[in-house]
């Protein structure tokens, strides 16, 4: 009879916490074969999983621009932050933060890991904007302008502009 169980066994025996249970104080009564020992009272500190949000604005972004991915971290701070762009290892991010630029469209998800273990973030969306794609410059103008096009990685297909004056006409 004995052991740590009470079942003869030697086996740890866990009490799963919870941050409710956070500053009671336990004790604990060990019966052996020669009587039993009541432990002094110990105090209960319950760390509880990290909770994240990230966020960003904007979430659709053109050519030449940016946007950066804040995350809000309770408690503060995480031991390691890894980010995660369509659910791989972005390599290198490990901050609080990550700048996402144009031509990186995508859903982010940011890791967070300290002492009591590993926590995941809600999922961010960040598209492109098509809309942004032509840019026409300078703007205003006096009628004499020009005109860029960003196509990512498909430059070879022909395109076509027709250009309208305020009445409509070509």
């Amino acid at each position: 009879m004995g052991g740590i169980n009470g079942d003869g066994s030697n086996m740890p025996f866990y009490y799963p916490g919870s941050v409710a249970m956070n500053g009671n104080l336990f004790r604990v009564l060990i019966n052996g074969g020669s009587g039993s020992v009541n432990t002094s009272p110990a105090l209960l500190t319950v760390n509880p999983l990290p909770t994240i949000v990230i966020t960003a604005n904007p979430l659709i972004i053109g050519p030449t621009q940016t946007t950066t991915i804040l995350s809000t971290v309770t408690p503060n701070p995480a031991a390691t932050y890894t980010w995660y762009y369509n659910n791989s290892v972005l390599p290198g991010a490990v901050s609080s933060s990550l700048l996402v630029s144009y031509g990186s469209p995508g859903d982010y998800q940011l890791k967070v890991t300290n002492v009591c273990g590993v926590a995941t973030s809600n999922i961010i969306t960040i598209a492109n904007s098509f809309a942004l794609n032509l840019v026409a410059q300078p703007n205003p103008n006096n009628g004499r302008f020009q005109v860029t096009y960003y196509s990512g990685t498909n430059n070879a297909v022909q395109r076509t502009m027709n250009i309208f004056n305020n009445k409509g006409e070509k």
